[in-house]
């Protein structure tokens, strides 16, 4: 009860706005959440059956470069590293991404980065990949990257979303967010990104992008 209660008071549009702004707070937060292995219990939610469903959609799609935006302890990054040559895999929290790097995979380059900010090289990518991890963002930054990621996929690319659905701007869905799935991929598709794939589960979405 008090966890909901919280989570409904830091996801007021004003205070959401305020906290997720000031970036050192939201990077003390991840690294607090990061002190425990799995702190979001995605082995004990069996939520690889979920992403499992989301890369098959690809239907043999590969790619020269990929992104990875809040890859987290890495848990995911294998799937991305199977369709691609070269992958950067970037996340908010240190302690997330020294986990990662212990998983040594030989095709990844695993980086402490804001996707807020997007610190990275002048480059582009064939295939972006982010899962559960834009709604974290308040509406303006939202917009940003929307454009950022955009900008950052090459001709042809591919961009594959992944996230829970929000009662608070869907028919279904989780009530725990201000916005969810699809304030995030309809976002895209105003974008200018041509949506090849969408499927909607009870509690997330999966789209398929193309550029």
């Amino acid at each position: 009860m008090l966890a909901k209660l919280t989570h409904n008071l830091v996801n007021r549009t004003g205070l959401k706005s305020f906290l997720t702004a000031n970036r050192v707070f939201v990077r003390s937060y991840f690294n607090y959440k990061y002190l425990r292995a799995d702190p979001y219990q995605l082995v004990q939610n069996d939520e690889r059956r979920k992403i499992e469903r989301a890369f098959s959609l690809l239907d043999g799609f590969h790619a020269e470069k990929a992104l990875e935006l809040g890859c987290g302890e890495g848990r995911w990054t294998a799937f991305t590293a199977r369709i691609a040559d070269e992958v950067l895999a970037i996340d908010l929290s240190d302690l997330a991404i020294r986990r990662a790097r212990a998983k040594n995979l030989a095709n990844v380059e695993f980086r402490q980065g804001d996707l807020t900010t997007i610190g990275l090289p002048p480059a582009s990518f064939d295939f972006v990949f982010c899962s559960e991890v834009l709604y974290y963002l308040s509406l303006d930054q939202l917009e940003k990257t929307v454009a950022r990621v955009e900008a950052l996929l090459r001709p042809g690319g591919r961009l594959l979303l992944v996230h829970a659905r929000a009662l608070k701007d869907d028919e279904r869905g989780l009530e725990l967010k201000e916005f969810g799935a699809k304030t995030i991929h309809d976002r895209f598709a105003a974008s200018g990104l041509d949506l090849e794939t969408d499927v909607l589960d009870d509690l997330y979405r999966i789209s398929v992008y193309r550029r």
